[in-house]
């Protein structure tokens, strides 16, 4: 009886002990299959070819270290084979997740699954950093992988990454250079809440991603504008003569929308073409024609012959101002706005004009735009070639060149 007795206890303690193991390995599938919540989730879409290859590479080394658990970063690369997306592990090493075989990197369906992939790690935020060579309004990435505003791309890879993501993305930003300007906000403000980027030309090693990304996990970001903050303060010591790097709130684009067309609005029912004598002064910036927006609307409030068009320019300038979060500066204008616009003083790209460009959506910027070009283009060409009408200069060959 005894036996039998110890034999029904034994057998219960054995049933017993395989259910709290079993319990403990479907907790571990559990833990594995849905990763746990982290302050900050961070994704770098790195399109590199040729000369950006070892920087590209660099970059991706440097950023690769422990965030205490409080960052998760993952990096999207292009290959020969494909594009391949890696994840950096709680003590620091990269691990693969995942590649995508014969897809470029550019493709929809691939920043869709990065967005998938960025929405199965959640986070109080997310930042995206677009990592490659940045030509302004003319878009984004080199001849092989990249994306132009003008017909339509640049916006279809922000709709798919945010379609895979599910959501807006909190901070948006471009490690490359000419792309701080007017034109590529207005196309990434219904995808992101804050867009990082400059207008000038970037240093080939980039901005300081890691010392942003240790902030971070030292206190994590308190909003999207705080975000945006950590990575533009120390982009100040990344260049050896001057540098620029701001965070726009793309909340507050549909206001400078509004200020830009009633300003155009007034000025063609005026008859009154931007004159380019107006912009004697004004910061110009390493791209074609581009100017700084706030330095631009203040030449217009103070040289227009219109008050009504000086009054439309000065409300076009405050809107902008509202709109900057914050602006890493250092060696020239550093009270400039730090945003750029190519807008009507783009005389000598006819591309700039193309109907179906976002910003020649508004019937009255693009009518002030023609308006200009008819203008300036009966003048004589000895007065065309030189200042203040020769306002468009060569583009860097190597934008990621300037130190």
């Amino acid at each position: 009886m005894f036996c039998l007795a110890r034999r029904i206890v034994t057998l219960a303690l054995m049933l017993l002990l395989g259910a709290l193991v079993g319990c403990s390995e479907r907790d571990e599938a559990a833990t594995t299959a849905m990763p746990r919540h982290v302050p900050l989730t961070v994704g770098i879409v790195a399109m590199a070819e040729g000369d950006l290859i070892a920087a590209r590479d660099a970059m991706i080394g440097a950023t690769a270290r422990p965030y205490h658990g409080a960052v998760r970063l993952l990096t999207l690369t292009a290959s020969e084979r494909g594009s391949s997306l890696t994840e950096v592990s709680e003590d620091g090493s990269r691990r693969p997740i995942t590649s995508f075989e014969g897809r470029e990197l550019r493709a929809e369906a691939t920043l869709a699954a990065f967005g998938r992939a960025l929405a199965e790690r959640p986070a109080d935020r997310t930042a995206v950093i677009f990592w490659g060579h940045g030509r302004g309004w003319r878009g984004f990435g080199g001849r092989k992988e990249g994306y132009r505003l003008i017909d339509g791309s640049f916006e279809q890879a922000l709709r798919a990454l945010q379609r895979g993501l599910g959501r807006k993305i909190d901070m948006l930003g471009f490690d490359a250079c000419l792309m701080g300007s007017w034109e590529v906000a207005e196309i990434a403000a219904p995808y992101a809440s804050v867009l990082v980027a400059s207008p000038e030309l970037v240093p080939e090693r980039g901005w300081p991603i890691d010392r942003a990304l240790e902030s971070l996990a030292r206190a994590p970001a308190k909003s999207a504008a705080d975000l945006a903050e950590r990575f533009v303060t120390p982009f100040a010591d990344a260049g050896r003569r001057y540098v620029s790097l701001s965070a726009i709130d793309l909340e507050a684009v549909p206001e400078v929308e509004r200020a830009a067309s009633e300003l155009a609005r007034a000025a063609v029912a005026q008859d009154l073409p931007l004159d380019p004598a107006w912009l004697e002064g004004v910061l110009r910036y390493r791209d074609q024609g581009a100017v700084d927006l706030g330095e631009l609307s203040a030449a217009i409030a103070r040289s227009a012959p219109s008050p009504s068009l000086r009054e439309r320019a000065s409300a076009l300038g405050d809107a902008a101002r509202r709109a900057r979060v914050a602006r890493s500066c250092r060696g020239r204008h550093c009270d400039a706005l730090g945003l750029s616009i190519h807008g009507v003083h783009a005389l000598g790209d006819g591309g700039y004009a193309d109907p179906r460009a976002r910003w020649n959506r508004d019937p009255a910027w693009a009518g002030w735009v023609a308006q200009t070009r008819r203008s300036v283009s009966s003048l004589p060409q000895t007065s065309r070639s030189t200042p203040p009408y020769a306002l468009v200069s060569p583009q860097p060959k190597d934008p990621r060149s300037h130190p």
